[in-house]
């Protein structure tokens, strides 16, 4: 039971990393995108 439940917040632990550094990327398009002239 509790080396499941560790597995589990391993792989949310993951998706949300994951997740963070996806929106990071599309943010620092956006920025990108904006300075240009």
């Amino acid at each position: 039971m509790a080396r499941n439940y560790y597995a589990f917040h391993k792989y949310m632990t993951l998706i949300k990393s994951l997740f963070i550094s996806f929106h990071l990327i599309l943010l620092l398009q956006n920025y990108i995108l904006l300075q240009k002239p």
